[in-house]
């Protein structure tokens, strides 16, 4: 097909091809190729093929709202499809045979029954394709339960995301559920369920009352599907609450193996362009000094920065999680806190210290508050007056003015595009932007690369320079060791089997981590405390 914004036909290249044959194989297909490797035209060839051979009245597809409007509808309309974007009910009406039906979450939230009730008059003879499936890792959220309720019973369904888990791997449960709508697809072969007792912390093993039957549905199956495999969540501390193992690894490999299609973005593209910077740098003594007074003090600046719920206990819940958030702003922009009586923080130095030695590049910078936003776009402003600065948060920034600034910022030749990370997450792509920087991380590289794959494309060219500037000794080391550490379950999901000295090489960090790792404790009178490297200092 054309692809009016790149102007040029879109075709696969052997090995999307071989990957798309293996979907049509099958009334179920999931494909996980990382961003930029292409799922959006082996969706679309994939429907027009189910279309062609008369399998399907039409094709449904559904999606995030900025992924259905900056990419979808732009795809679709520039290359002449026939298509219906439903956006109130009385688009169901204008559906014809052939058609590709384009919706948002919120769309099929709003319209759960409607479109349930349509699709049930089409005998769901359809071909559903989730663009960004891992939208529904959250099994109790109203878009995963309007998701399942409308499109489990599909007859043909193609999944596509870029990463299937985010956080642990009981998020792929309803991507499961939705694709083989508990069916014998999905049986569970697992003798062997695990859990933790609450009281000793010890952990537990009895027999599956499940075993050689397809997993139930809703939330005895996600609690099923958990005991099977769950590793315990990762704290922002780094570490494991209990055990990082994987439990019956063997048989969730082999539901992975028939169910989904892994690619990286090397493999699909021959590619290897990506080149990822740790940057470590030290506290200054002012910024040392605001960051202890949220370790030591923070029970007198709560109020200043956090209002009470109104419950002393949950006051007293948040607290420890309050903190935390608190130190990582800290981590990103010291100057984000009234507290803080020195000149511009050395990290906002030292990014625009690279900017300026990029005087002919376009570069881009994701933070994820719009208070650390500002801060930054404050420091460019002062150092880098000269400079075309973009400033972009999805609050302030249309989907059509954020479409339109592609073309602006590669005219400007050394533009810089300072955005909050969320509102780049899928589709609009800058395939020109070869440094990317990275000050705010976020708590997991599924969430990051959804953002710094906007610049790694199927089209790109030229080496990509991806930039983690890091404050030795805060939080952020933590979190990047909890980035890490949720990398490892990713790349089994993934089918890869990765040690963390592979992982630490993927992600450039060579120097010592873990001596600058902070330790939650708890004194002899019960108190939590908080503990950096050999010192105590709070």
């Amino acid at each position: 097909y054309w692809d009016a914004q790149n102007h040029a036909y879109i075709h696969l290249n052997p090995l999307q091809s071989h990957d798309v044959n293996l979907t049509l194989q099958k009334r179920y297909a999931f494909l996980q190729w990382e961003q930029g490797s292409g799922k959006t035209p082996a969706a679309i060839f994939t429907g027009q093929h189910r279309v062609e051979m008369g399998a399907v009245h039409s094709i449904w597809v559904i999606s995030s709202a900025i992924s259905i409007r900056n990419n979808w509808d732009v795809i679709l309309k520039g290359a002449g499809f026939s298509y219906v974007f439903v956006e109130r009910l009385a688009d169901l009406q204008r559906i014809r045979p052939g058609d590709f039906v384009i919706l948002t979450l919120n769309k099929v939230s709003q319209y759960k029954k409607q479109i349930g009730r349509y699709i049930k008059q089409l005998g769901y003879k359809i071909q559903f394709i989730f663009d960004e499936s891992d939208n529904i890792s959250n099994p109790s959220s109203k878009q995963t339960l309007s998701v399942l309720s409308c499109f489990r019973r599909c007859k043909y369904k193609l999944l596509t995301t870029g990463t299937s888990t985010r956080n642990n791997i009981s998020e792929f449960a309803p991507q499961l559920e939705l694709l083989y709508n508990n069916s014998i697809n999905m049986i569970s072969w697992c003798r062997t369920l695990y859990s933790y007792d609450k009281r000793s912390a010890d952990m537990e093993h009895k027999e599956n009352p499940y075993y050689a039957m397809p997993i139930p549905a809703y939330k005895k199956g996600y609690r099923l599907f958990a005991n099977s495999h769950l590793p315990e969540k990762i704290t922002v501390f780094g570490v494991g609450q209990r055990n990082q193992d994987i439990y019956n690894a063997d048989e969730l490999d082999r539901l992975l193996g028939k169910t989904v299609i892994t690619r990286t973005f090397e493999e699909v593209t021959g590619k290897d362009i990506r080149r990822i910077h740790q940057m470590p740098i030290p506290f200054l003594p002012e910024e040392r000094e605001v960051y202890n007074i949220v370790l030591k003090e923070f029970y007198r600046i709560q109020r200043e920065y956090y209002s009470s719920t109104g419950n002393s206990r949950k006051d007293a819940l948040m607290r420890l999680i309050q903190q935390i958030t608190l130190l990582l702003r800290i981590s990103a922009a010291p100057d984000c806190m009234k507290e803080y009586e020195g000149e511009t923080p050395l990290k906002e130095v030292a990014v625009v210290e690279a900017l300026a030695r990029w005087p002919d590049e376009i570069v881009a910078i994701g933070v994820r508050h719009t208070t650390v936003l500002d801060r930054y776009a404050a420091a460019i402003r002062e150092y880098l007056p000269e400079r075309p600065l973009f400033v972009v948060t999805g609050s302030t920034v249309t989907f059509a003015k954020r479409r339109a600034l592609r073309d602006v910022l590669r005219d400007s030749q050394n533009g810089i595009l300072l955005c909050t990370q969320q509102s780049l997450p899928s589709s609009v792509n800058f395939e020109f932007v070869n440094k990317i920087i990275i000050p705010e991380m976020h708590y997991n590289n599924a969430g990051m690369s959804q953002f710094y794959m906007r610049f790694v494309r199927y089209t790109s060219t030229e080496k990509k320079d991806l930039y983690f500037p890091i404050y030795i000794g805060s939080l952020e080391s933590n979190l990047m060791q909890m980035v890490l550490a949720k990398e490892k379950l990713t790349m089994f999901m993934k089918g890869q089997d990765a040690d963390m000295d592979e992982i630490y090489a993927k992600f450039g960090v060579d120097y010592d981590l873990l001596s600058t790792l902070m330790t939650r404790e708890t004194d002899d009178e019960g108190h939590l405390r908080i503990h950096w490297g050999e010192q105590k200092i709070a």
